[in-house]
């Protein structure tokens, strides 16, 4: 008679019992990092308030002739070229 060490049922039983600790020491592992709360920020102080030079605002406007791009003249513009949004002077004269 040809006797083995484990049947087959009790090594599935075995492999599922090993699986099942391994997750269950997971969703622990995992649970308990999130119980604790970490570093919590501290609000930002209120500093001061930003001038006019440092605040943009952006006008959108539709240049479609040269009398309407010479309203432009010694302004500074904001020139939106694909996803930047690099800042160009325009000077007179070209």
């Amino acid at each position: 008679m040809n006797r083995r060490w484990m049947k087959t049922w009790q090594k599935l039983v075995l492999v599922t019992l090993l699986m099942v600790v391994i997750l269950g020491a997971r969703v622990y592992f995992v649970w308990k990092e999130r119980q604790d709360p970490g570093v919590i920020g501290r609000q930002a102080e209120a500093g001061p308030r930003p001038t006019q030079d440092e605040l943009a605002y952006v006008k959108l406007m539709l240049i479609n002739s040269f009398t309407m791009a010479k309203q432009l003249e010694g302004t500074t513009v904001w020139i939106k070229l694909d996803i930047r949004c690099p800042i160009i002077r325009m000077l007179a004269g070209g």
